[in-house]
């Protein structure tokens, strides 16, 4: 390629402004790189024909375009990775590129007998939303394997679909059986096409995961909470009564015998004492016999009645106060833990991880529905 190139290149650059080339496995688009690329940069490695996927990982090359990035082709025929993965690629070696812009060349094969601009335009959707779209120029590959009358209807259908899909038009390319000037002339008509293309922030591009997710957010911030009831096992404590004794020191009495000394009081009748009487007496002599009495004062031993005192013991029952243990039966309390079940009513709401099939059906769906609003 010519040197005429270089000051579109600077300007390229100091825009910050990268191009990132998008589309199917075996293209063109590491060959058309390989072409573009500046002498001093190392050309991509390009497939060999037999159909096989080559690129694996994105590549920035310095070229007469500015800075491009080679990517892998979504539908890889090794299936090394899914075309999301691939889209995911392809968004890191853009952070690698340090671009605060993009332009997207999105490669179309002539050769092919279907069209499959609409299926890459879903992949790269997929990969950076739809604002990607109004920045992207379709390159209409391999036009030399096509004879003229081949070449032309296909080409219109291609202009027709990409202005559909709202990308911002169609550029003719091949990379071979061509002169010097031929080259040349298809490269002036690429840049100028290019120029007119307008660039995307970075920043607005949108990744499909993120989307995925802010779309599971949505349905999950959404749903019904479902109320069940359920039987939840509980654990509580309750004061168990039980029955206890325990021994306590009382104060109490008890009989005691006891010695009692008691004084007891007798007559003593057996001993005697002397006393004087008067008594009738016959009288002495012969005045006796004739029967005279006379008084006569004689002693006479009479009872001495006495009472009498003696100490005897007597056993005798008292009421002695003591200290006793005595068993007493009371109600005590002690604390248990017993489990119970209980109906609960349970509200539950399902995590955003659920949502997650649901939410990336319906970003595909919206996907394919504004490509569809767009499709011929």
């Amino acid at each position: 390629m010519g040197s005429s190139s270089t000051d579109f290149t600077a300007d390229m650059e100091e825009s910050k402004c990268a191009i990132v080339t998008f589309g199917p496995t075996q293209s063109g688009k590491s060959t058309t790189l390989g072409k573009l690329a500046l002498p001093s940069e190392f050309a991509p490695k390009t497939g060999t024909g037999d159909g096989e996927s080559c690129t694996e990982h994105p590549q920035v090359i310095r070229t007469f375009l500015g800075l491009a990035l080679d990517t892998p082709g979504v539908n890889d025929s090794r299936l090394r990775f899914t075309d999301e993965e691939a889209g995911r690629r392809v968004a890191l070696g853009m952070a690698t590129t340090k671009a605060e812009e993009v332009k997207f060349i999105v490669f179309e094969s002539l050769a092919n007998d279907s069209l499959g601009l609409r299926l890459t335009a879903e992949k790269l959707c997929q990969s950076f939303g739809g604002v990607a779209a109004p920045s992207t120029l379709v390159l209409a590959t391999k036009a030399d394997k096509l004879d003229d009358d081949e070449k032309e209807p296909k080409l219109e259908r291609l202009k027709e679909a990409a202005a559909k899909l709202g990308f911002h038009g169609v550029v003719l390319w091949q990379n071979k059986r061509l002169d010097t000037e031929g080259e040349q002339n298809q490269l002036e008509v690429l840049k100028k096409a290019l120029q007119s293309v307008p660039s995307t922030k970075i920043a607005a591009l949108e990744d499909l995961k993120d989307r995925i997710l802010a779309k599971a957010q949505e349905l999950c911030e959404k749903q019904i909470p479902q109320t069940t009831t359920k039987s939840i096992n509980v654990e509580k404590q309750i004061q168990d009564p039980y029955e206890k004794t325990q021994q306590v020191e009382v104060d109490g009495y008890e009989i005691k015998k006891e010695t009692e000394w008691r004084t007891e009081y007798t007559l003593d009748t057996k001993a005697t004492k002397p006393q004087k009487e008067e008594v009738d007496v016959p009288c002495g002599h012969l005045w006796g016999v004739l029967g005279y009495r006379e008084k006569k004062v004689v002693e006479v031993q009479v009872p001495d009645v006495k009472l009498k005192s003696t100490e005897k013991p007597h056993l005798v029952d008292k009421l002695v106060p003591v200290k006793k243990r005595q068993d007493i039966t009371y109600t005590a309390f002690r604390t248990k833990v017993v489990s119970e079940t209980q109906q609960h009513q349970v509200t539950t709401r399902l995590p955003v991880s659920k949502f997650m099939a649901e939410a990336r059906e319906l970003v595909m769906q919206e996907i394919r529905g504004s490509l569809s609003s767009k499709a011929i």
